[in-house]
Formats: structure tokens, C-alpha cells, sequence
């Protein structure tokens, strides 16, 4: 699935949070990120946000998971 078919007009939902890392997920796909907290530099996230709002870490973990299926 292409990146921009992935966050378009997409939701993302905080799912559980873990050893310093918020999980997030895509309402229309169930796609599931890693947020860690650290890289948040002090901003404030909600438990729901625009897709486009974590695009930096949606845009690795679809990296990580197109070179995994290589």
C-alpha cells in the first residue's frame, strides 16, 4: 500500500503505551505505529490526531515493513 493511500484523511488512535513508547493505529487500515515518547521533544499528543500529525513515524515503520517483505 502506497504512503499517502495509508494516511489519507486517516485518523490515528492510541492503542497502549509501553517502555517509553505510545502505539498508535490507523482508523481505516489498522495500521499500527510506534511513537516514542523521547522524539516528542515536549509536544503534546491526544488519543486521537489526523494521521498526518505522526507522518515521521508512519513514514518508518511502512519503510521497516516494505524492506522486511522485501
Amino acid at each position: 500500500m502506497k504512503l499517502t493511500d495509508l494516511i489519507k484523511d486517516q485518523t490515528a488512535w492510541f492503542v497502549e503505551f509501553h517502555s517509553g513508547t505510545m502505539f498508535y493505529e490507523l482508523s481505516g487500515s489498522g495500521f499500527r505505529f510506534a511513537v516514542p515518547v523521547d522524539e516528542l521533544q515536549g509536544a503534546s499528543v491526544g488519543a486521537t490526531e489526523k494521521a498526518s500529525v505522526f507522518l515521521k513515524w508512519i513514514k518508518r515503520a511502512h519503510k521497516q515493513i516494505n524492506r522486511s517483505q522485501g
